[in-house]
């Protein structure tokens, strides 16, 4: 039942696509567009996760849980 408002890509070629007709944004792009979505992250790669969480919560200040939750 959830909504899904955007999709963020580090890969700055699929930004400006939209599959499913949902637009895909860059990182900062998505960040800066947020209001009160909780993003869900799905990465794949070895240490992707912890580079993930460390930029969402650290660089970011999301706080995990509560803005963010890793889903791989």
């Amino acid at each position: 039942g959830a909504a899904v408002s955007f999709f963020l890509d580090l890969d700055p070629r699929k930004a400006g696509r939209a599959p499913y007709g949902i637009p895909v944004l860059t990182p900062e792009e998505g960040l800066a567009r947020r209001e009160d979505e909780v993003v869900v992250t799905c990465v794949n790669g070895w240490g992707q996760r912890a580079r993930a969480r460390a930029w969402l919560s650290e660089e970011q200040g999301l706080r995990e849980g509560r803005d963010f939750v890793l889903a791989s």
